[in-house]
């Protein structure tokens, strides 16, 4: 099965439409999905990013993808972070490197979206990447997004538990954010996530 749906009870018995799929990385069908809710995650991640080079503006000198934000002021920064996300989500798979296309191949995503059961308004999405470079039985988060307008809803927790939900087995799942995101950080401490700081120092 590579698809399927369920439904979640929020606060003051609010449901929810909990929608997966299981998609090629670079399959037509994910890009499709990822430019379909591009303003939701790049909602999500713009003010996280450019926080964090604004907290860690030595980032910009270690890092090269990271090089172009070098010396940017607030709003050009906001205006090229924007560009840069619009890249990433509107990315189509027959414009990738083929550095990038043989790193991707044979990887595949849980793609799991959670919309109001009344409006039917997507209002957060989640990707479970496995397979490919991600070891055999693991799941990593690579994205994670929820409508700024119902944050604190429990919609995140609900998406992080999907996978199992579902009904995948996972060995471990992973996630990495910026030391910046506090509150994310909090969050999946609290969901039961548990820092690698093997991975800090290397990061």
């Amino acid at each position: 099965v590579n698809s399927g749906s369920y439904i979640e009870q929020g606060k003051d018995n609010q449901k929810f439409i909990v929608e997966w799929f299981k998609l090629n990385a670079l399959s037509e069908e994910f890009a499709e999905k990822m430019s379909s809710l591009s303003r939701l995650g790049m909602d999500s991640f713009l003010s996280v990013e450019t926080h964090f080079l604004s907290a860690h503006p030595q980032a910009m000198k270690e890092d090269k993808n990271l090089a172009a934000f070098s010396g940017l002021k607030d709003c050009e920064l906001k205006s090229a972070m924007n560009a840069k996300l619009h890249k990433i989500f509107h990315a189509h798979p027959s414009n990738l490197s083929d550095e990038l296309r043989s790193f991707m191949s044979n990887a595949y995503y849980y793609f799991v979206t959670i919309k109001n059961e009344t409006s039917e308004e997507v209002q957060g999405f989640i990707t479970f990447m496995s397979g490919g470079p991600i070891a055999k039985d693991e799941h990593k988060i690579t994205i994670l997004a929820i409508d700024e307008n119902i944050r604190r809803a429990g919609l995140a927790g609900f998406l992080i538990t999907s996978l199992k939900k579902i009904g995948i087995s996972s060995n471990k799942i992973s996630v990495c954010t910026r030391p910046s995101n506090t509150a994310a950080i909090s969050a999946y401490k609290k969901w039961g996530f548990i820092e690698d700081l093997e991975a800090q120092k290397n990061a």
